[in-house]
């Protein structure tokens, strides 16, 4: 079973929710048919310092795997972790286009 719920806003957003902690969230646009740019993050203040923020992003890498799709970021702390992950180089793009 999986620990984190998708919510398609429209057709192009995602947004990531963790049953544990739903108040807080990962968004990310479908840029197209396999690349998704991952735009903001959000950890309700009350449970921040908790590594709340680096369970949306391995979910998040859970979920663009399972669409057989590519990442970008433009979400400060998702560029900051994906810069240091070596373990997602076949997923993620720092160049589109």
């Amino acid at each position: 079973m999986k620990n984190y719920q998708i919510n398609k806003r429209n057709n192009n957003i995602v947004e990531i929710k963790l049953n544990k902690y739903p108040d807080s969230h990962l968004c990310m646009q479908l840029l197209n048919s396999n690349i998704y740019c991952a735009i903001s993050t959000y950890v309700n203040p009350n449970d921040r310092g908790q590594g709340i923020g680096k369970l949306l992003y391995q979910s998040m890498l859970d979920y663009v795997r399972s669409q057989n799709a590519k990442f970008n970021a433009m979400c400060p702390f998702i560029v900051d972790l994906a810069d240091q992950d070596k373990s997602i180089k076949d997923i993620y793009v720092t160049k589109i286009g």
